[in-house]
């Protein structure tokens, strides 16, 4: 195939995936597509009053989320639609599957870890029964990935398109470093 054939191929609909230097790079904790959070229906969310990230719409047959990166379980809803992550690096992370799931107490949602416990990116953390989930809240199925402005953040850079779970990279952060102060450096 020459040059010019695959210039104009077309591309089947993925994430825009580019190099990107970060301190903590995410991976999508389900298959789905990306939406931005300004898209979500909840102001706290939209207005990034938790924080940066992206939310997603599952794919068809989602059963589990899984953990976007290493860190310890940090949080885990009763519900079990969401739970918090605290990476090595101090950033802390909000996964939540669904708005306004926190009152079906666990309700079509099971836990595979326990507050306290490691994960690695890619390991299972929630299962998902949608099939048993109320009829009315299958139409709010998102999962955010909210980075807590918390943390010492200098900037958050996401990726749009469709994700893989446990795979596709779909979160950059970069942490605020401490320029070295030259005038020390000469003095050496």
């Amino acid at each position: 195939m020459s040059i010019l054939s695959n210039l104009f191929k077309k591309k089947e609909e993925s994430p825009e995936v580019l190099p990107r230097q970060s301190d903590l790079t995410l991976v999508a904790p389900l298959s789905g597509t990306v939406i931005p959070l300004t898209d979500v229906p909840d102001p706290v969310i939209s207005e990034r009053i938790m924080g940066e990230g992206l939310a997603l719409i599952p794919d068809q047959g989602s059963s589990q989320v899984l953990a976007p990166c290493e860190g310890i379980i940090s949080r885990l809803l009763s519900s079990h639609n969401a739970f918090a992550l605290k990476t090595p690096s101090g950033i802390e992370l909000y996964l939540s599957f669904g708005l306004g799931l926190s009152n079906l107490t666990g309700q079509g949602f099971e836990s595979s870890r326990e507050v306290g416990e490691r994960v690695m990116a890619g390991d299972e953390v929630l299962k998902v029964d949608l099939g048993n989930l109320p009829e009315e809240t299958r139409y709010t199925l998102l999962t955010m990935i909210v980075v807590r402005s918390s943390a010492d953040i200098s900037k958050v850079s996401t990726v749009s398109g469709h994700l893989t779970g446990g795979q596709s990279e779909c979160v950059w952060v970069e942490l605020k470093h401490e320029e070295k102060d030259k005038s020390k450096e000469k003095a050496v």
